[in-house]
């Protein structure tokens, strides 16, 4: 676990709000082990009965707070769903002044084609957190072309028996222009946010 001890190193007594996308077991593996030694205000989640122990709340549109000039806004799911789908995954646009990222979580074509009828205008972003994790079953034409992304962000494991992200997907983002990273292949990426430029950090 390398979570604790970073939040611990950049003396963190406590979190505020943790969004767990959905009820998968690579998107909540995890909680238990932070929430054990830093105490946690909320949970925002898709999949709230996991957690009957926090305060939590149900992610759904039209949920939207500010942090240090940072804005945060749920896009999707439309309205909370009992079923416990990829497509009810919370959908997750962080902004500042200048600059956005999209972080939709494991959602597939049909929310994402939901989102592009929806909130159309409210997609486009500089930085995508590739949904389903390059998955063949997202990344459709039309949410890459409504984001208009100039990069994205696979984050998936060495060797993943899923074969993600598919080589397919990735050539659909390159066609379009989006410069690709890959955590099974670049490591740790980090991208700073600044006034007039994000920079793209590789860790390793």
């Amino acid at each position: 676990d390398i979570i604790v001890p970073y939040l611990l190193s950049r003396k963190v007594d406590k979190i505020d709000r943790v969004i767990i996308s959905h009820k998968d077991w690579d998107h909540r593996g995890g909680f238990s082990s932070v929430a054990q030694k830093i105490p946690i205000l909320q949970v925002l989640t898709s999949s709230p009965q996991l957690f009957p122990n926090y305060n939590t709340q149900s992610c759904h549109d039209g949920l939207n707070w500010q942090w240090d000039n940072v804005t945060f806004k749920i896009l999707f799911p439309i309205t909370y769903q009992s079923g416990q789908t990829n497509n009810n995954s919370c959908v997750l646009k962080v902004c500042t002044n200048n600059h956005c990222a999209l972080l939709p979580g494991d959602i597939e074509i049909e929310a994402e084609n939901e989102m592009v009828k929806r909130e159309q205008k409210e997609l486009k972003s500089d930085l995508l957190i590739a949904p389903h994790h390059g998955s063949i079953t997202s990344s459709s034409l039309a949410f890459i072309q409504n984001v208009h992304p100039s990069w994205v962000l696979f984050p998936v494991g060495y060797l993943n028996r899923f074969g993600f992200p598919n080589p397919l997907i990735v050539k659909r983002y390159r066609e379009f222009g989006t410069k690709t990273f890959s955590t099974a292949e670049n490591g740790a990426i980090k991208f700073i946010f600044s006034a007039k430029k994000i920079t793209v950090l590789n860790l390793n």
